[in-house]
């Protein structure tokens, strides 16, 4: 009876030891070895010490449902011990206990042509008998020449090439772990390499917020989440700023790619103490798989990444799987910006003007500046396309100065053709708004084109000034020593309009089309439109309607109160020829 325990113990340890020999690397295949010997032995956590270059390295591997700084607090009473893995253990040593303050636990060498190379370290919290012991022990004989042969270049056992803020592996060796993992799907016909990419959500607010140095420890608490959400078989890196990798292996089921990532994020839902304070944080998940269509580590990160964008237009803490129409569109994108780029520096880009009128007499009191852009080839492409693609490309800059130039040197024409006062209103992007040569732009603008800087009106929405109204303030007072008006285009809409409106030199305030739609039934949305009208003037603010379509809605607007209106019921935007046209007496 002893003799066939003894041979099921050599079995599976041999078995232990053949599964971590399929592991790129010692990190890889210490992990494997910890996560079997805690399954099959039964130990709550255990923990691995490899000896590299004089260096000793742990690796951690806790069993679910157990607490990590419980076992953590008794391994750091001996962690300056240099007796853990030389001075206390020989190669004859068997196992050895240790009682400390905090528990007990058991030492297990790692014995490779006959010198340690290692050890590993028990914990659990009622005696773990004999059968447990012998069968680590065994596990440890078996799994040892595989450590000691086995590259020591990876994320806890190489500093060399381990990212120094989280430990986990840099970019550079992750791609060779991703490359040799889709080269290998390759040669293995029902497997696939997955890569889960995970974007940090909102961390600039940390950074900002509690400084650099409490972000550098968000990242380090996220990277230790990480690490013990993962399985044997599966890797981790920091592949820069706040964007993480994770891959997974020679995958039969794909639900193993998404049981991983529904892991990994709940593994961020509890709160991580930084600088004193509770920090919740989350992540966009991207998962892709290797595949026909993916031949080389940078298809398979590009379509990780394709994800975690569309996972991020989701929302916060959301996940997306790659698909083909996912590729397609990022081409497409990537076409639009291009093409947009192109028509910037070849002019194709127009002005076209909104007509805004006195809701009393219908007569044209200003106009708004709105971009158009006719494609020789695609045709009409709508701002709703092309503006978002300026944002994601980096060239709202260049297209905001190429709209404010040009508007206002129409504006000039129509003044002029017209012989009266008319307002122009132009609209600013956050990235304008807070661009170092934003004042200077606007005021060369001015001097250029001969406009009348009180007839200007620049437009902010509420949304770009939730994060940084204080800085928003100072340029917006700043921009109103030009003598311009600052207007705030969909009013009622952002996130605390009251709450900021008396900080900032608001001159106008546009009611958002949502409420003038919503006009048709009453009630609610009429007491709103009243209430604005009301702030409107006793802040002393012009108030302006915008999509206004149906005389049901103008008249509910009159009758309301609000003096000036835009939108398809008066005139679409048009050139400004067309613009000239409407300008002359009926």
């Amino acid at each position: 009876m002893l003799m066939e325990a003894d041979m099921i113990r050599s079995g599976t340890a041999e078995r232990i030891a053949r599964l971590s020999d399929e592991a790129p690397g010692a990190e890889m295949a210490a992990r494997v070895v910890l996560a079997q010997v805690c399954a099959r032995a039964g130990w709550d956590a255990a923990r691995i010490e490899l000896r590299t270059d004089g260096e000793r390295r742990p690796l951690w591997h806790v069993r679910p449902r157990r607490t990590l700084d419980r076992f953590r607090a008794a391994a750091e009473e001996r962690r300056h011990a240099p007796s853990f893995l030389y001075d206390g253990l020989a190669v004859e040593t068997r196992w050895k206990k240790v009682e400390r303050r905090s528990g007990v636990s058991f030492l297990f060498p790692f014995c490779a042509e006959g010198r340690i190379v290692g050890a590993l370290e028990a914990f659990a919290a009622r005696d773990p008998g004999p059968g447990a012991l012998e069968l680590t022990l065994s596990v440890c004989a078996a799994a040892a020449p595989v450590l000691a042969r086995k590259p020591t270049d990876t994320a806890v056992f190489g500093q060399g090439v381990a990212d120094p803020l989280t430990g986990l592996l840099t970019r550079p060796q992750f791609m060779q772990r991703l490359a040799a993992a889709v080269a290998r799907t390759r040669h293995s016909p029902g497997t696939a390499a997955a890569l889960i990419l995970l974007n940090l959500d909102r961390f600039k607010v940390v950074n900002d917020s509690l400084g650099h140095g409490a972000g550098d420890e968000l990242l380090r608490g996220i990277a230790a989440r990480i690490r013990e959400a993962l399985q044997p078989g599966s890797m981790a890196a920091r592949l820069g700023g706040d964007e993480f990798g994770v891959l997974l292996e020679r995958v039969h089921d794909p639900g193993a790619a998404l049981r991983t990532g529904d892991r990994l994020q709940r593994a961020l839902q509890a709160p991580f103490r930084v600088a004193d304070r509770e920090v919740y944080a989350s992540a966009s998940l991207g998962v892709a798989f290797s595949g026909e269509h993916c031949h080389r580590a940078e298809d398979l990160l590009r379509d990780a990444d394709t994800a975690a964008h569309r996972a991020k237009a989701l929302g916060v803490g959301q996940r997306a799987l790659f698909d083909r129409s996912m590729h397609a569109s990022a081409v497409a994108q990537l076409t639009l910006e291009s093409e947009l780029r192109r028509a910037i520096d070849a002019g194709q880009l127009a002005v076209h003007y909104q007509p805004i009128v006195t809701l009393e007499g219908g007569e044209i009191a200003g106009f708004e500046a709105l971009a158009r852009w006719q494609h020789p080839e695609l045709g009409w492409i709508p701002p709703a396309r092309f503006i978002p693609a300026a944002e994601q490309a980096g060239l709202i800059g260049r297209l905001g100065n190429f709209i404010l130039r040009e508007a206002c040197a129409g504006m000039r024409y129509l003044q002029m053709s017209a012989r009266r006062r008319l307002s122009l209103a132009v609209n600013l992007s956050a990235s304008q708004l807070f661009a170092p040569g934003l004042i200077g732009e606007v005021a060369e603008v001015l001097g250029s084109s001969g406009i009348d800087p009180s007839q200007l009106r620049l437009e902010i929405t509420e949304s770009v000034l939730v994060d940084r109204i204080d800085e928003a303030a100072d340029v917006l007072q700043r921009l109103r020593g030009f003598n311009l008006r600052v207007s705030m285009d969909d009013f009622g809409t952002g996130y605390s309009s009251l709450s900021y409106l008396h900080r900032l030199p608001v001159d106008v305030l546009k009611v958002d089309r949502s409420f003038v739609v919503a006009l048709a039934a009453g009630g609610k949305a009429e007491g709103i439109v009243s209430a604005i009208v009301a702030l409107a003037r006793n802040l002393g603010c012009e108030l302006v309607a915008e999509g206004v379509e149906t005389a049901e809605q103008e008249a509910a607007l009159s009758r309301l109160g609000v003096r000036y209106a835009q939108g398809y019921r008066f005139s679409p935007a048009v050139p400004a020829r067309e613009a000239e046209w409407l300008l002359r007496p009926a």
